[in-house]
């Protein structure tokens, strides 16, 4: 009964969820316990890295993030010229009042 109990613990924790193109990649790869040479680890890192590529693609996720920046740089350079614009208007203006104050003491 100990037996069956401990078959019933360990595919508990197995995956049901197939990833990747094939649907051949376990989301949460079954591991193996630990060996004499450190083969099964060797295999486990290569599983879990696996999958973690598969659901997470770097590439992917790589250009998502590309195209945010340029986003929101795009957006700033908009904001910016904005406000340079506005800055700029604001300058002219108090330039334009001060000549003129200054042209009107001096006639």
């Amino acid at each position: 009964a100990a037996a069956v109990d401990a078959k019933a613990d360990e595919s508990a924790f197995a995956s049901q969820v197939m990833i990747g193109e094939n649907q051949d990649i376990e989301a949460i790869p079954n591991l193996e316990p630990p060996d004499m040479f450190g083969e099964a680890q060797a295999r486990n890192l290569e599983k879990v890295n696996l999958a973690d590529w598969t659901d997470c693609n770097p590439i992917q996720y790589g250009l998502s993030k590309i195209m945010c920046d340029l986003y929101c740089t795009e957006n700033a350079v908009k904001e910016g010229d904005s406000t340079i614009i506005a800055n700029i208007q604001k300058s002219h203006e108090v330039l334009m009042s001060n000549f003129k104050q200054m042209l009107d003491y001096h006639t």
